[in-house]
Formats: C-alpha cells, sequence, structure tokens
C-alpha cells in the first residue's frame, strides 16, 4: 500500500480508488489515512479530485472505520460523493463515526452492506 500511494503521489488527477478485499485492515488502513491527511507542495489535500472510495472487505473493524472516516472528514476542500465500506466487520462504532464525519460530505452514495450492523 505504501508503494502504490507513493507512486500515485500527492497531486495525481485521481477521482475514484478501488482497494476492495485487500486484508488492509485497521493497522494498515493507518497509512492510507496519514497519506489522505496529508497536502501537496501547493497547499493542497492528496489527490485533490478523490472523490470515490471503495474500501470494502478490508477488515477494517470499527477501528480502522472510524480512522477513515476521521481522514475524509477532515478533507473539507475535497467532497466524496461515494464511499464504500462493504464487508468490513463494522458494528455500532464504525456506524456512529459515519454518522458524526461522513455525513457532512455530499454523499450520494454509502455502501455499507455485509457489516455487523445490529440496532444498538
Amino acid at each position: 500500500l505504501t508503494e502504490l500511494l507513493s507512486a500515485l503521489g500527492s497531486t495525481c488527477p485521481l477521482q475514484e480508488l478501488k482497494l476492495q478485499s485487500n486484508r488492509i485492515g485497521p493497522s494498515d488502513a493507518a497509512i492510507l489515512v496519514k497519506f489522505l491527511g496529508g497536502k501537496s507542495d501547493d497547499g493542497l489535500p492528496v489527490l485533490p479530485r478523490l472523490n470515490r472510495l471503495d474500501m470494502s472487505y478490508n477488515e477494517l473493524g470499527d477501528i480502522g472505520i472510524t480512522k477513515l472516516t476521521r481522514a475524509i472528514s477532515k478533507r473539507s476542500k475535497v467532497h466524496m460523493t461515494e464511499v464504500s465500506l462493504s464487508g468490513n466487520d463494522m458494528g455500532s462504532k464504525g456506524i456512529e463515526s459515519i454518522m458524526n464525519k461522513l455525513l457532512q460530505h455530499k454523499l450520494m452514495t454509502l455502501n455499507l452492506d455485509n457489516n455487523s450492523i445490529g440496532d444498538q
């Protein structure tokens, strides 16, 4: 993941990043979180056009989801329109983070299928 993000660079015009089914897990999600929280040389957020992110089936759990949603929410100049977090063993803590952090973006699509979301 580190090599991929380094190769993309901070000013890459990518609009969509699909990293589904890569067993990233909560500890490696920190690498993506750190990258997304960075700035390019001109002060813009890295990947300044990124508006769609698919992190489905990466075993992120509540901890990884919380870290990721926090990083996305800090990107106030870049609005996510689609986020896919399906199949990440997410429970009520992850949902709480999504509700508090992600919904401030102009999301049009939020995929959460195949998680452990219950009535809590």
